[in-house]
């Protein structure tokens, strides 16, 4: 059975989705909805393609986005009085359907705007649905929403994740370089706002904020497939372009192949959401195309290097800095998933776990245990066991907690089954 990045991104959002729910008993300050209807935010623009642009993002119709901002990008970045971009107006009435679109137009996750000079992470932080909140702050925030971007109201994202109580936004922000000894404009650290507000989880997790693992990403520019060293030239191609690349090389290779051979300079861009088209091409478990573009001259980071089993180069990465362990591919996803993929990769999987990697490394709760114990991968399931895996985690879906047994019995995986009840699952 293939590997399918989008079944487990699409049970990684219902995880996040369900989390955000969870949250919704504890004892916190009510959040207002917006002061504005959206028909008010529509009659403060002038009618004609700026309040089309915005009706398209208001009710979330990707393909009039998409179709409107490519007929004139300025679109993308005009400012609404009230609000600032077209994606602080989607924020901020929840419409998580219309990031995706604006951000393959270059809407920008980390500039300031609107009256309070917020980004969108920022602003995505203050919307009245938490789960809502939850799902677009994370979902910018592991596409290149920078945590570090100061805030005109003095709340940094931190701080923002903390009044949510959301531990995985305030553990992811530490992951991404947020200063846990920032203050407010009260003066406040998060730590004495979490006490303050008597988040007693969020307290915990930021009085040991040492023990969260901070992301490592040093080998994306460092080498080629041989091990040869790389040296990364940033080019000037428009942006639309560079991101029309990037998501044609999650499958659509006939394009891929067309628009080299018209833009060879697209090889190495880098899109908006912080990907290299051979990391598309890895994390959605296609070898052949990643070993196409890598033959064509594009880096080879860590991760790819795992999925396409490429145990010596791996070898070779943590022995020139062994925090690589840390790294994470395109869309945060975990390097622990990488040898899962293409079939399984036991040796790589062995040495990533022998040079300190954590065997529960996850993505919104989904470790690759839950990969192998899906996909029927008993020696990879093994391997992760013998080096600590939690057999008892689960993530969250439609159907509720599923942990790694659940999802190798519902595929049938008797194999992996037996190896996880012997290791404790239940």
């Amino acid at each position: 059975m293939p590997f399918d990045r989008r079944d487990f991104l699409r049970t990684s959002a219902a995880a996040s989705a369900a989390a955000g729910c969870a949250l919704l008993s504890a004892p916190r300050p009510i959040r207002a909805e917006p002061a504005r209807t959206e028909d008010q935010v529509l009659a403060a623009v002038d009618s004609g393609p700026h309040r089309e642009f915005l009706a398209a993002i208001l009710a979330e119709d990707s393909d009039t986005i998409s179709a409107l901002g490519r007929a004139d990008l300025s679109l993308v970045h005009r400012m609404h009085p009230d609000f600032g971009t077209p994606l602080h107006v989607a924020v901020s009435f929840g419409k998580a359907g219309s990031i995706q679109a604006l951000r393959a137009l270059h809407a920008d996750y980390n500039r300031a705007a609107g009256p309070q000079s917020l980004t969108a992470v920022r602003a995505a932080l203050e919307f009245h649905d938490r789960a809502v909140a939850e799902r677009m702050a994370a979902t910018m925030m592991e596409n290149g929403g920078d945590v570090r971007v100061s805030q005109g109201d003095g709340t940094s994202i931190l701080h923002a994740c903390v009044r949510l109580d959301s531990a995985d936004l305030v553990r992811l922000s530490l992951r991404k370089g947020a200063d846990p000894n920032q203050r407010d404009d009260a003066g406040r650290t998060p730590l004495e706002l979490a006490r303050e507000l008597g988040l007693e989880e969020v307290s915990l997790l930021l009085a040991n904020e040492s023990s969260v693992a901070r992301d490592h990403t040093t080998s994306r520019f460092r080498y080629h497939l041989d091990g040869s060293s790389y040296h990364h030239t940033p080019n000037a191609l428009p942006m639309v372009l560079v991101n029309d690349f990037s998501m044609a090389a999650h499958g659509d290779y006939d394009r891929v192949r067309e628009m080299l051979l018209e833009t060879p300079e697209l090889l190495n861009a880098e899109a908006s959401w912080v990907e290299l088209p051979v990391e598309a091409a890895a994390h959605m478990d296609r070898p052949a195309d990643a070993r196409f573009l890598a033959g064509k001259g594009a880096p080879v980071s860590i991760c790819t290097a795992a999925m396409l089993g490429e145990n010596e180069l791996v070898k070779r990465m943590l022995r020139d800095d062994p925090d690589r362990v840390r790294e994470r591919g395109a869309h945060d996803i975990p390097l622990s998933w990488y040898p899962v993929m293409d079939g399984g990769k036991p040796d790589v999987a062995r040495t990533l776990l022998a040079a300190g990697l954590d065997p529960d490394m996850a993505k919104r709760g989904t470790t690759a245990l839950h990969h192998a114990a899906r996909l029927g991968h008993v020696e990879i399931a093994g391997i992760f066991l013998e080096a600590g895996a939690d057999a008892t985690l689960t993530l969250e879906s439609a159907d509720g907690p599923l942990s790694a047994l659940d999802l190798a019995k519902r595929n049938e995986h008797a194999e992996v089954a037996d190896l996880l009840r012997a290791n404790g699952a239940g």
